[in-house]
């Protein structure tokens, strides 16, 4: 099987169910299933995840492994990305920084020129 191959692969319940030979394991199996049925749901999760901010659901901040980075909250941060995405080169300032956000259409040329080097 190739890496592709494998990555793509899904068994499903009843297969996994048929490879196994013992009865009470299977039965063990088919109770577990059920109980992480019942328990783990995404209704369950997203109050946790996120909430509503500004009229928009937003993912919730929890530092420090889920946060916003202070430029998405800066003024102008959704036009900036709104332009970006629909590829036109974006000139940017963070504090002293000065940032050029390049188009997907000029990202793609130089590519393709770095490959013709190469």
């Amino acid at each position: 099987m190739s890496p592709l191959e494998a990555w793509y692969a899904h068994i499903g319940v009843e297969e996994f169910m048929g490879l196994i030979d013992d009865p009470a394991v299977q039965k063990r199996v088919r109770r577990r299933i059920e109980k992480a049925k019942d328990e783990r749901t995404s209704e369950l999760d997203y109050p946790k995840l996120a909430e509503m901010v500004g009229g928009q659901m937003q993912i919730k901040d929890q530092p420090p492994l889920i946060f916003h980075h202070e430029m998405a909250r800066a003024p102008g941060a959704k036009a900036l990305l709104d332009a970006h995405q629909h590829g036109r080169t974006v000139h940017f300032q963070l504090g002293r920084l000065h940032l050029r956000l390049p188009s997907t259409a000029e990202t793609r040329w130089r590519r393709s020129a770095l490959r013709q080097r190469w």
